[in-house]
């Protein structure tokens, strides 16, 4: 057991932050407990950074199976991992921050924070549920288990301790406040230089937060609330004295909104996790009260970090969109030990000054000693801390990155400093004085790093502006050892003097040969229509996950497109790891003499990309032999070729079917209408149906208005026929949203139903001919959804049916009031599908060709009617038969935005199978009315309608 995972990298000087505050992201790793999650080829330890020196990972999977039944299969090192417990199987991926997120089978997340290696149980959090779970099925109440509760602490104010333990999350939600008001002791220590001040001075407010617990805050907090000053009024001020608001211990604080407060401190006792990436703003003595003198202000810290042990580790993030203000001699950050000391009999050790800690800055962070209060003084003090001040005991590994900006100003300001075992990195912009003053304004002295020490590192490899009398970018505080190294830009403004490199030293001390090296991972190069890409400038870096998106390609139709310059800078490793965001195109990347790194971007053959389907072949070759510049090609540059498959099948119309299935929906519902016609003694049928009437509903919410007309007469003693014509109008909304995409649906139309049918009785035999001719005029419109694409394309469609058949049935008596007429038969259909276009979706209009279709079924059934003297009656008919013969032509294609060019297509109708009808209706008559039950199922290819109804008839 590593007692505790390895935090995420600060100085990789590209890693994304985790990013707390985006209303639904897991948080970051609060507290590990124990050992990384899952890795469980390692026994605990954390697995191999994949970009540590370019070996190449053992790809084999490796099932670790632990007591409680949890087995874990994944590839060494590898980012992802399957879980299987009590015969769930689970999905996870390793996070930025050194988290798991965890997918079960219900598509729910989950983040997982430790794997227990002795046992097996996994724990984790999620902030979306406000709750923590544990995921181990030696538990009797099953596999995850909430085992916290929500908090909600919004509009508190805590004057009292307060403690969250355990696994539970507490938030002050957005648009709240949340105080807490610490009461410092009435009476100061009897030695205010005795280093045994209990508890620091907080007798009053605090909020403890440990084991797993988390603070969120969404809204406004505030630290102190009329917090006096008295009990700082010790000079010299040898001594720190901490006014703990929020106390972790192995606890998580996390700010999403913003944090005021002047004295107070936001501490770690052990392994607690810190991040910002909203605004925090500390006032200390500024506009106060700040006597004249060389020593006139309270020395105090916000972030004061620690651990009782060699295995602690405290993460602290201000991300990339994190503000913190440090203004009246308050630093921003710190560690226990020297000057700050903490001593409480109910916190866990009787000293914090050990274990690790691993703090960056991708945001801003603006640390003044200048007082607001022209009338007042400026803050001056011999043990003023820097902005950030590590190392301040030897028993502490420390590690600071500025990725962002740091600007101090005022007399004697500093950056970073560190002492015993500390590295101290600049990636970003450090700003000696504030570009908006004059140079007298920002006063003198002022430096970017101090560090004291053999086992001190400083590295500038970002920016450092000087805009200060006396000012420097490296002090060894006359240590000499320190190593400083300096392969970044120093700019000193114009007007400054006395000012330089090394404060009391040659330039020659610093080292311009050694490098921190980073690893630039998460990150991803944009690129634009113009041909232009964006720029890194790093030197001494790895390239691990990165990649460039196809941004360019609305801008040309080259094939081939070279970005110089991606990455800038010295010793840039890891080009081969350079992929592109889409699958239709290819990153090559390529180191020039220069030593920066230029990448070509190379298209795919959709060929290639697609499935091996003649019709995905097809259409991809097409699409190959008209590429261009347009909105159709860019929407097809998706990341996996599943994407780009889905897609092409949208584009192509193959999905496009209900419009014209409809239609021949409707021509059975003409079939029905017809033969429930009120028939006259002369022969005259009638019937209709409005769109209002449940039985005229379609699929996608399209309804009907249709009329049945009929005209039967006799031929001869043995001959009938009977002419038929129906006409409906069409109503629809179309695509509903519920429709798959790609499919389109009917919005209007007109559709005309034409029919003979002749009979001839041959005494035991009767022979039937029926003869139908169907045009459907229809409107419709068809979805294009997928990454990046929501269009609907419209278009007129026109559909023509035809069918003849052919039955002989004969009908017999089985008993009183009961008939059955067996038959048999061949049908004969052809449908043809005419050509349309479509409008209004711009490159995504699709043309299509004509079709046809024409089948033969053999038909056989059964029709039963059933009369009885008290009123029951019941008809049936069930029929059908095997499809005999089925043929389809080939149908062509072509898309706008590909120049109209044709492509064959399959829209996967097929013939065979069997088709039919079965119908049944039960109805009760008496003198006052009567109650009818109708239900039917028709099937014709791939076709299928289906309904039934229940109704009462009142005569009057």
């Amino acid at each position: 057991d590593d007692g505790g995972n390895t935090p995420p990298n600060p100085d990789d000087g590209g890693n994304t932050p985790p990013n707390p505050d985006d209303g639904g992201n897991t948080p970051p790793n609060p507290d590990d407990g124990g050992d990384t999650p899952p890795n469980p080829d390692d026994g605990g330890d954390t697995p191999p950074d994949p970009d540590d020196g370019g070996d190449t990972p053992d790809q084999t999977p490796v099932t670790t199976t632990y007591p409680n039944g949890l087995s874990v299969t994944m590839v060494p090192g590898a980012t992802t991992a399957s879980l299987t417990l009590s015969g769930e199987t689970m999905q996870a991926v390793k996070q930025a921050n050194g988290t798991w997120l965890v997918t079960d089978s219900t598509g729910k997340t989950y983040t997982a924070q430790t794997l227990d290696q002795a046992t097996g149980a996994i724990t984790g959090y999620s902030i979306a549920d406000r709750k923590s779970w544990t995921l181990d099925a030696t538990t009797p109440t099953g596999k995850k288990i909430w085992t916290s509760q929500y908090y909600d602490v919004s509009g508190k104010l805590e004057q009292g301790e307060i403690i969250f333990t355990g696994s539970m999350v507490m938030e002050n939600k957005v648009g709240k406040k949340y105080m807490i008001d610490p009461l410092q002791t009435n009476t100061p220590p009897v030695n205010p230089w005795d280093v045994s001040v209990p508890d620091g001075i907080n007798d009053g407010g605090r909020v403890r937060v440990e084991e797993n617990a988390i603070l969120l805050n969404s809204g406004s907090m505030e630290l102190d609330n009329g917090v006096s000053t008295n009990i700082f009024g010790f000079a010299p001020n040898d001594y720190i004295y901490v006014l703990d608001s929020v106390r972790l211990d192995n606890g998580v604080f996390i700010n999403t909104g913003t944090v005021s407060g002047r004295y107070s401190s936001i501490i770690s006792l052990n392994s607690s996790d810190i991040y910002n990436s909203g605004t925090i703003s500390v006032l200390g003595e500024d506009g106060d009260r700040a006597n004249p003198g060389t020593d006139n202000v309270i020395t105090t810290s916000l972030f004061i970090l620690g651990g009782d042990s060699a295995q602690s580790t405290d993460t602290w993030t201000n991300t990339s969109t994190g503000v913190i203000t440090a203004r009246g001699g308050t630093s921003v950050l710190s560690d226990f030990g020297g000057n700050i000391v903490y001593s409480d009999p109910q916190a866990s050790g009787s000293a914090h000054d050990q274990g690790t800690i691993n703090a960056v800055n991708d945001g801003l962070i603006d640390f003044s000693l200048l007082n607001s209060d022209s009338a007042k003084p400026d803050l001056i003090s011999p043990d003023t801390l820097a902005a950030v001040s590590l190392g301040n005991s030897a028993g502490t590994v420390n590690t600071f990155v500025n990725n962002g900006t740091m600007t101090v100003s005022g007399s004697t300001a500093v950056a970073m400093s560190g002492q015993n075992n500390t590295t101290l990195v600049n990636n970003g912009t450090i700003n000696l004085g504030d570009s908006s003053l004059s140079i007298a304004e920002n006063g003198t002295g002022l430096v970017a790093f101090k560090a004291v020490g053999d086992n001190v590192t400083a590295y500038n490899q970002g920016t450092v502006n000087i805009n200060a009398n006396d000012s420097y970018v490296f002090d060894r505080g006359g240590s000499a050892t320190a190593h400083l190294v300096n392969t970044g830009e120093v700019n000193v403004r114009t007007g400054v003097t006395s000012g330089g490199l090394v404060k009391g030293e040659s330039s020659s001390v610093v080292d311009t040969t050694s490098v921190y090296r980073s690893t630039v991972s998460n990150y991803t190069v944009g690129t634009t229509a113009a041909g232009t890409s964006g720029t890194m400038t790093v030197s001494h870096a790895d390239l691990n996950d990165v990649s460039v998106d196809t941004g360019f390609t609305s801008g040309t139709a080259a094939q081939t497109q070279t970005f110089d310059n991606v990455f800038v800078g010295e010793d840039i490793q890891g080009a081969e790891n350079i992929q592109s965001t889409s699958v239709v195109w290819s990153a090559s990347a390529q180191t020039d003499q220069s030593g920066n790194v230029d990448v070509t971007m190379s298209k795919n053959s959709y060929q290639d990309v697609v499935s091996s389907d003649a019709s995905a072949q097809n259409m991809a070759a097409t699409l190959d032999a008209n590429y261009t510049n347009n909105a159709l090609y860019s929407s097809l540059n998706l990341q996996t070729a599943s994407e780009v498959d889905k897609a092409m099948r949208q584009l192509s119309g193959v999905d496009a079917t209900t419009a014209f299935k409809e239609a021949r929906v409707l021509s059975q519902r003409f079939n029905m209408l017809a033969d429930n016609a009120i028939v006259l003694p002369s022969g005259f049928g009638f019937n209709l149906v409005d769109k209002n009437d449940k039985r005229s509903e379609l699929g996608n919410d399209t309804r009907y208005d249709m009329m049945a007309l009929s005209q039967s007469f006799d031929l001869s003693a043995g001959q009938k026929m009977q002419m038929q014509y129906g006409i409906a109008r069409l109503d629809g909304n179309g695509i509903d949203g519920k429709s798959k995409a790609g499919d389109n649906g009917l919005t209007g139309g007109y559709s005309q139903f034409f029919g003979i049918n002749h009979s001839v009785d041959f005494g035991s035999l009767k022979l039937t001919n029926a003869l139908r001719y169907d045009v459907h005029q229809l409107e419709s419109n068809r979805s294009i959804r997928y990454s990046g694409v929501n269009q609907t394309a419209s278009s007129d469609n026109s559909q023509q049916y035809m069918e003849w058949r052919s039955q002989f049935s004969r009908g017999f008596d089985v008993a009183e009031g009961l008939n059955l007429t067996p038959s048999v038969g061949v049908k004969l259909r052809h449908t043809n599908n005419d050509a349309y276009s479509e409008r209004g979706a711009g490159d995504f209009n699709l043309n299509m060709d004509s079709s046809n279709e024409t089948a033969v079924d053999a038909v056989i059934g059964v029709q039963m009617k059933y009369a009885a003297s008290n009123g029951w009656a019941m008809n049936a008919l069930l029929e059908g038969g095997p499809n005999l013969s089925y043929t389809q032509s080939a149908q062509k294609a072509s898309l706008q935005g590909a120049n109209n060019a044709s492509f064959t297509m399959n829209d996967d109708q097929q013939g065979g199978g069997f088709n039919g009808v079965a119908k049944m209706g039960l109805s009760y008559g008496g003198k006052a009315g009567k109650l009818a039950f109708d239900a039917y199922q028709w099937k014709e290819d791939d076709i299928v309608d289906k309904g039934l109804s229940l109704g009462y008839q009142y005569n009057f």
